[in-house]
């Protein structure tokens, strides 16, 4: 598939592009399998030449991991913006779970506190995040979970013979890309408050992932797990996970992002998420001594 990107440039001047992808992907399924797109190249008039960036950018100091579900995702967030909805109809496989007209048309990661923290931040940003996905276990089925996919290079690449695990090829190397801070906002959709008996599985399972990510990046990674905005019974679980995560001698910090408004189809608005990412940049650059950008 060949997209037109821009036209009308000078062609004696060079030019910076950025692909963002902003949504998730228009089907989804709880029985994961391959869904991904990948990127082949660019083309141009005859004469265009291109430089890739190179692998460890100098533009910005900083680098933040983002892991999380539909809240870090954006999911439904333009609910408050009727200019910037998409009209289509909703897809028969949008994500199981979600009401008629809660679409992943309705969504933008541009307007996600997620990446409104990387731009306050100016920080280079890595995320991973699946609207219905939960830590130890999904709001609405399927086996393979967020603490799964958070160690694969393409999430939707699964192994046929284990839904946690993935073909070994397809195994993310935690050395290539090493981050200062680690932001986890996971719980919401393992819904602790009716499933009680799953807390002692989420605990270690969070564990284990902060203890395996934080021998991978090293001492100087802090980790900050949050709680909120649409839920609160896993409060008390990952303060649980932070205690447990210190005594072993990793940079844990509580993340308090619950209290803001949920208000499109149960989730945070964009302007909700710009609220959200202001408080939450504050805590990250004033725990790290590092500057926010003005916006």
């Amino acid at each position: 598939v060949r997209v037109p990107l821009f036209s009308g440039e000078d062609a004696s001047a060079s030019h910076t592009v950025t692909l963002f992808k902003t949504s998730e992907p228009l089907w989804s399924t709880w029985t994961i399998a391959p869904n991904y797109v990948g990127f082949v190249g660019f083309e141009g008039d005859d004469g265009m030449t291109y430089t890739a960036p190179l692998h460890k950018s100098t533009s910005r100091k900083h680098r933040v991991e983002f892991l999380g579900d539909s809240i870090t995702a954006g999911y439904c967030n333009l609910c408050d913006l009727s200019d910037q909805r998409q009209t289509q109809p909703r897809p028969l496989t949008a994500p199981l779970g979600a009401a008629a007209g809660d679409s992943v048309m309705e969504e933008s990661f541009e307007l996600s506190w997620a990446n409104l923290v990387c731009e306050a931040l100016g920080a280079s940003c890595h995320t991973a995040a699946w609207s219905g996905m939960g830590m130890a276990e999904n709001c609405c089925g399927g086996d393979t979970l967020m603490s799964d996919v958070y160690q694969r290079t393409l999430a939707t690449v699964p192994s046929y013979q284990d839904p946690h695990g993935t073909i070994p090829s397809n195994y993310w190397d935690f050395s290539m890309w090493v981050p200062d801070a680690v932001v986890i906002n996971l719980g919401t959709n393992d819904q602790l408050s009716s499933r009680s008996g799953l807390t002692p599985l989420y605990n270690s399972t969070y564990l284990e992932l902060v203890l395996t990510a934080a021998q991978a990046y090293g001492r100087d990674t802090t980790f900050f797990l949050a709680c909120g905005p649409m839920d609160e019974s896993y409060c008390d679980p990952v303060d649980w996970v932070i205690n447990k995560a210190r005594d072993a001698g990793v940079q844990a910090v509580f993340l308090d992002q619950t209290g803001f408004e949920c208000g499109c189809c149960g989730h945070p608005s964009s302007a909700s998420d710009k609220a959200i990412a202001a408080a939450t940049s504050e805590v990250i650059a004033d725990y790290m001594g590092w500057d926010i950008t003005p916006s």
